[in-house]
């Protein structure tokens, strides 16, 4: 459970400060402008996952400054056509490989 130092009543009215850096609107700008020619280079894998409703990929990706993003593909097992995509990002834990000596994906939200 998360830990906070303020009451929930200060929680809900406190203004955080929000001052942007200066240079990062050109680093996005410049960051962005580079993928649009940047190959996905992703092989999606298919995995025996002993899912029902969705079928399971391992996908790697190529990421920030072209290195490997590793991640899950989930779409539904019976679909027509492209279908909306939610992309969640499990950070820099090791979740990825955690699911992966499973051959388990633990994201279950596409199931339901």
């Amino acid at each position: 459970m998360a830990c906070f130092d303020l009451r929930l009543d200060q929680l809900q009215t406190y203004p955080p400060a929000r001052a942007r850096p200066p240079a990062s609107g050109g680093f996005w700008r410049t960051t962005l402008a580079g993928t649009r020619f940047q190959p996905l280079a992703a092989p999606f894998g298919p995995v025996e996952a002993g899912r029902r409703a969705v079928e399971t990929f391992d996908v790697t990706f190529a990421g920030f400054g072209r290195r490997p993003n590793q991640g899950w593909f989930l779409p539904p097992r019976h679909r027509a056509g492209p279908r909306p995509c939610l992309l969640e990002h499990g950070g820099s834990g090791g979740s990825y490989q955690a699911d992966r000596q499973q051959r388990c994906p633990r994201r279950l939200w596409p199931e339901a």
